[in-house]
């Protein structure tokens, strides 16, 4: 497959370095590392498609694009998008090239819905969505916080509170020790809560298998067991939230789900579970935490806004349609 500027190739196991270098320059405000990219592949659901293709300037890797199920929201005929290539070899044609080759290569799975995003200031992947058809469907806010600023003043309240009610708060790295079956009640206490999160219109959450969420979970690379704090209701978790650190970035920490069970939700316990996490990332020395809400998730962003977390730029999720004879 071969053009006058460039030559598109199927990913091999060898690129793993020169698509981290990739990634690192499109999205420097999130470094990666190689042992994180790698993971991302070796931790996926083998039924779930995803088809990668390269493309190469003069032996050099200058651009990436990937199609694959959405674990969250599979349909076999439903896939993300995603097309990457070096800011210098941007709006020069070479993302067309990538794009082109996708489409034909998903031909065969008959797609119906694609997905991409990118965040709002990086106009020339917005501008490349548009191009391509594809039209804006939601938005996911980023926001950060540096848990330094905060005086933590309200936590001692709110757990004073929540302690009258019987509710108690444990690290993850303690309930492991002290409860035999910590993964199949985490999980089963994050399908119970993911099934809440605000999901694309038309789209349900897809509960994975016990296996495959293990594997996600646990053997994340950056999986931190005290890093993740729990609610705790006479000995059983209702509710958590889990903090994410990146060697890539040392002094900052992602924030990923916070939720509490639907019976024991507007008593503080989102709150308190973010403000005694925040402490700890604190007294850890982080100085960055980087949260992802979608628009509609009303609730949690007012409780990120309470807090103090800054607004970023968002990142908008397009979406494009297709006929079944693509």
């Amino acid at each position: 497959m071969k053009t006058l500027s460039s030559t598109l190739r199927p990913f091999t196991k060898k690129d793993y370095p020169a698509l981290t270098a990739l990634l690192n320059a499109v999205y420097h405000e999130y470094p990666i590392t190689e042992t994180e990219v790698r993971s991302w592949d070796t931790r996926r659901d083998p039924n779930l498609v995803c088809h990668r293709v390269v493309l190469e300037r003069e032996d050099k890797l200058i651009g990436v694009a990937v199609f694959e199920h959405l674990s969250w929201i599979f349909h076999p005929q439903k896939f993300s998008v995603e097309i990457n290539v070096y800011p210098e070899y941007q709006s020069q044609g070479f993302g067309t090239e990538l794009y082109q080759q996708l489409m034909t290569d998903l031909k065969k799975h008959k797609p119906l819905i694609l997905r991409t995003r990118t965040r709002e200031d990086m106009l020339s992947g917005v501008a490349f969505a548009k191009k391509h058809g594809f039209t804006e469907e939601t938005r996911d806010f980023e926001s950060r916080l540096d848990p330094n600023t905060l005086s933590f003043a309200e936590l001692d309240q709110l757990k004073a509170k929540l302690k009258t009610d019987g509710i108690s708060f444990m690290r993850l790295s303690e309930y492991i020790q002290t409860e035999p079956e910590y993964q199949k009640k985490l999980y089963d206490l994050d399908v119970e809560i993911s099934k809440d999160v605000p999901f694309p219109e038309g789209e349900t959450h897809t509960t994975p298998s016990f296996d495959s969420w293990v594997k996600g979970f646990f053997e994340n690379p950056n999986f931190k067991p005290e890093a993740h704090l729990l609610a705790m209701y006479q000995g059983e978790a209702l509710g958590f939230n889990s903090f994410w650190p990146t060697k890539a970035e040392p002094g900052c920490i992602y924030n990923g789900l916070t939720g509490v069970k639907k019976a024991f939700r507007h008593k503080g316990i989102a709150k308190a579970l973010k403000l005694e996490n925040l402490k700890w990332a604190k007294e850890q020395g982080y100085t960055v935490v980087k949260t992802w809400n979608n628009t509609r998730n009303k609730g949690m962003l007012a409780i990120n806004e309470s807090l103090g977390f800054f607004r970023q730029p968002a990142w908008i999720i397009f979406k494009k349609e297709l006929a079944n004879d693509i």
